[in-house]
């Protein structure tokens, strides 16, 4: 494995991951989950240390696979392919757990997951794709 790539794959996918996370959740879509009412004065706050920590996690699977395993391989497919899956897998278990213990209000808990869901797959095609693009230009 190509130490030069796996750190550049970790910080692309690291970086990648929380530009689109303040693009979606704080930006583009910031009073539909506002209308969740699951951040707020009486609810649930982000802990900024964990979803850091989480995210250089996933970001460190991410660009092992991706570089143990994109040889040979349409570069860029591939790392939208394993971002994609990377997503689905390391966050859809906080998204039903907020939805399954009813930590979704207003907006409805069905319009919560699919708009997680879309947010997954955005993600994931931004990120690999990114990745999968820059990565693939290194020796």
């Amino acid at each position: 494995m190509n130490p030069i790539k796996f750190l550049l794959a970790t910080v692309i996918y690291f970086v990648a991951s929380f530009a689109m996370g303040y693009l979606w959740h704080i930006t583009l879509f910031k009073s539909l989950y506002d209308g969740f009412m699951i951040f707020g004065e009486k609810t649930l706050e982000p802990d900024m240390t964990t979803l850091v920590a989480g995210t250089i996690l996933e970001a460190l699977a991410f660009a092992y696979l991706y570089t143990r395993f994109s040889a040979g391989r349409n570069n860029v497919l591939f790392g939208i392919t394993l971002a994609v899956c990377m997503y689905l897998f390391a966050s859809s278990y906080g998204v039903f757990a907020l939805a399954a213990t009813a930590k979704t209000q207003g907006n409805g808990t069905t319009s919560f997951i699919l708009t997680e869901l879309a947010y997954m797959v955005a993600a994931g095609i931004v990120c690999g794709g990114l990745v999968g693009l820059l990565v693939k230009k290194q020796p």
